[in-house]
C-alpha cells in the first residue's frame, strides 16, 4: 500500500485519542475490538513512519510498545479494562506502515 491510500498518512480521527507525541505516534482506540473489551492502537501517523517493521529500530519498537502499556496502565488503574490479554506487533491489516495493538479485557 502506498502513502497516498494509508490510512496512517494521516491517521483520521474516528475514535478516542488518547495521546498524540510531537514526532506524531498517536495513541488511539482501535476501530475494530475484535474479541477483547477494546485495543489500543499505537501507530506514527505521516510519511516518516510509513515503513514495514523491518525498517523500525529496536528503540521505535519498544517506545510504540512502551506508550501502548502505559496508556493500558491508566485505563486498568481507572476500571476501564481488567487486564492487558495480548500486545500484537505481527498480525497488522496494514502491511507497509507497523504498528501496535494493545489488546485488554
Amino acid at each position: 500500500m502506498n502513502e497516498s491510500k494509508c490510512p496512517f498518512c494521516p491517521i483520521i480521527k474516528k475514535k478516542e485519542f488518547f495521546y498524540v507525541s510531537k514526532d506524531n505516534i498517536v495513541v488511539c482506540r482501535d476501530l475494530d475490538n475484535r474479541q477483547y473489551k477494546y485495543r489500543i492502537l499505537v501507530v506514527g501517523s505521516g510519511e516518516y513512519w510509513h515503513r514495514p517493521k523491518a525498517k523500525y529500530s529496536e528503540p521505535e519498537i519498544n517506545r510504540f510498545i512502551g506508550l501502548g502499556m502505559e496508556i493500558a496502565q491508566r485505563h486498568i488503574q481507572r476500571g476501564a479494562a481488567q487486564k492487558i490479554v495480548h500486545i500484537d506487533i505481527e498480525h497488522l491489516t496494514i502491511k507497509n506502515h507497523w504498528h501496535c495493538q494493545v489488546c485488554l479485557s
